[in-house]
């Protein structure tokens, strides 16, 4: 199999997997709703994109860029460099709670378990240009596979 490569944006702010919340008097737990709606938005923009799409059952690369809106309460000078400069966005969602998120929505969707992730990559900032939306950017991609019998 050659390597495969999709790429989709989610719109919205970015968003973390929140920790799973639990009823002792019934004894179970479940996934907050911020967090199975969050989900939910970055599974119908992957669907959108790729309706026909059926999932890998091969190791898989994931990259994951969260976009987020420089915030009006900076001065205007620094709103202006963190534009200019790129600026790295150091406060929450953390980086492994929004792969986690990614990770969790996709599963069964565009691969068959998230096991099969063998790298992940994860980056925070805010848009770096005026014009830039605020979301997610995912890229997945397959790594080629040697059949029984096939020289690599």
């Amino acid at each position: 199999m050659s390597a495969e490569t999709l790429h989709f944006f989610v719109p919205g702010k970015p968003r973390g997997q929140q920790r799973p919340r639990f009823v002792r008097k019934l004894g179970i737990a479940y996934t907050p709703k911020d967090s199975v709606n969050a989900m939910a938005v970055v599974r119908q923009a992957f669907v959108t994109r790729y309706p026909n799409h059926s999932p890998w059952d091969v190791p898989i690369g994931l990259s994951v860029h969260a976009h987020f809106d420089v915030p009006k309460s900076k001065p205007k000078w620094w709103r202006e460099a963190a534009w200019e400069i790129e600026q790295a966005y150091a406060s929450k969602p953390d980086v492994d709670n929004i792969a986690k998120l990614v990770q969790d929505a996709l599963t069964g969707v565009a691969w068959r378990d998230d096991a099969l992730i063998s790298r992940v990559r994860v980056d925070k900032d805010y848009c770096w240009r005026r014009h830039a939306y605020v979301g997610i950017d995912v890229e997945i991609w397959t790594f080629p596979v040697l059949q029984k019998g096939e020289k690599p």
